[in-house]
């Protein structure tokens, strides 16, 4: 659980996510765990980051899945009595309106600090007030303070033996812990530029390095530039890392683009053109070649649907050019960089700062221009590779958009074939329809014709049978 809420989920923006491992020690001793060989490393406050762990071994980590296998794996081991495990999240940010095309970075750390249940427990020490003032930057008690206050969540599980404790001790320290949860913090994640934070904290040792050469060596300016040095690899080591996490992002990117543009569509033949053997043998020539090298994959419907060539291209040539724009923007910070190094090893000759030799002129410019070639041949690479992708995926285009055609052509013909069709079962219902009432009526009309025959045959001879009788009356007065 706690790895699944301190991981977020993959959303719309990339998100950078490392893990660190160190163990601690109170004398001061501080051993990586993720890289054995690496000792005697140092903890320092470092602004805007917060607490880091100089040199220490940060390993990308993909989901809350691999975190917890490496955390595992790595304290795993016996001996394990203290330990400071970091897990920092990083997503690009807003770009800032002073400097448009630089981008800041969103960071936040969860730290989860193990310490081992002793009677002299550092955590305890510090919430009973018992070490204030006395803590060393890097030492124990100074993590557990730092911890405990700042930009931080603070969460406390502690298991206590009461039995050889020293209860005026955990009576302090759960009276300190008491008025802590009181304390109202405001936690949020870091904004922050490494590019601007090096570039300040280069001017900031430019100051010092002048500082030192109007006066004479002291341990406190020699500390301080010690400080300092420390702090700017820090953040250098971090702006690379970002620089070329990025950079990789932008390579996806360019790699996934041509992805939303293939349709799926699979041109299934319509029933009704195997009741029409001329229309489909029209028809076949024009999709049999489309169908050789793409086959169908998917709903006719989806086929209808044509793809936009022409935007489609024109959003390539702005997605290429988007790129080729960021590239040139982190070849020129980095070759920045370089400049400034040079400038740093140059200065370091000062009052023995740097005990090695200065190199030759010839070989600075040779390294520089190997450094511009080779970053100039990573931003072409990338390039060439959006530019095939894109053409792979115009063509696509051009092949999804010649089968819509078909299958619209299709479709309008099977429509005016379905509306012949209707029109023509319509006008002989209506003729049968007619020629029914026609019949119908011819049928009445003879019924009727032999009723009226009948009728007027039956007149007849009752006309026939009065005039007969009538004659018969008369004769009789007269014989």
């Amino acid at each position: 659980m706690l790895f699944e809420e301190a991981l977020p989920l993959r959303g719309s923006d990339a998100v950078l996510s490392t893990l660190s491992l160190v163990q601690l020690s109170p004398s001061g001793r501080i051993q990586d765990l993720l890289a054995p060989g690496a000792e005697n490393l140092s903890v320092l406050d470092v602004a805007p980051l917060g607490l880091v762990v100089v040199n220490a071994t940060e390993v990308e980590v993909s989901d809350s899945r691999a975190a917890s296998e490496l955390y595992l794996q790595a304290a795993g081991g016996e001996g394990r009595a203290c330990s400071l495990l970091t897990i920092t999240m990083s997503c690009p940010g807003p770009d800032p309106p002073e400097r448009p095309g630089t981008q800041g970075m969103w960071q936040g750390a969860l730290r989860i600090l193990q310490l081992p249940g002793v009677l002299d427990c550092p955590l305890l020490q510090v919430l009973a007030g018992e070490v204030v003032g006395e803590e060393v930057e890097g030492s124990l008690p100074w993590i557990v303070s730092w911890l405990l206050e700042g930009n931080n969540y603070s969460g406390l599980l502690l298991r206590l033996d009461t039995q050889g404790s020293s209860q005026s001790l955990l009576q302090a320290a759960l009276l300190g812990a008491a008025r802590r949860r009181m304390k109202v913090k405001q936690v949020r994640p870091t904004l922050w530029d490494a590019v601007e934070e090096a570039r300040a904290r280069r001017a900031g040792l430019k100051s010092l390095r002048s500082g030192l050469l109007g006066d004479t060596l002291t341990e406190t300016g020699l500390s301080q530039l010690g400080r300092a040095l420390q702090e700017l690899q820090v953040v250098k080591a971090w702006s690379q890392r970002l620089g070329s996490w990025m950079l990789k992002e932008v390579k996806a990117e360019a790699a996934g683009l041509s992805e939303p543009w293939v349709i799926d569509s699979t041109a299934s033949h319509s029933p009704g053109l195997q009741e029409e053997p001329q229309v489909a043998g029209r028809t076949a020539s024009i999709e049999s070649g489309l169908h050789e090298k793409h086959p169908p994959r998917g709903s006719e419907e989806q086929a209808q649907q044509a793809p936009d060539v022409a935007l489609q291209f024109f959003l390539a040539q702005a997605r290429r050019q988007r790129l080729r724009e960021q590239h040139e923007i982190w070849i020129q910070e980095e070759m920045k960089h370089l400049e400034q190094e040079k400038e740093e090893v140059a200065g370091d000759q000062v009052k023995g700062l740097g005990a090695r030799e200065e190199p030759s002129k010839e070989r600075h410019r040779w390294h520089w221009e190997q450094a511009a070639l080779r970053l100039q041949l990573e931003a072409l690479q990338a390039e060439r590779d959006a530019a095939e992708q894109d053409l792979v995926a115009l063509y696509d285009l051009h092949v999804q958009a010649a089968r819509a055609r078909t299958c619209h052509e299709l479709q309008v013909f099977r429509a005016w074939r379905g509306l012949w069709e209707e029109r023509a079962v319509t006008t002989e219902h209506h003729y049968r329809s007619l020629l029914a009432g026609v019949l119908q009526d011819t049928i009445s009309l003879a019924t009727q014709n032999q009723e009226l025959q009948a009728q007027n045959q039956q007149l007849w001879q009752t006309r026939l049978e009065a005039v007969i009788l009538d004659s018969s009356l008369e004769e009789k007065p007269g014989n």
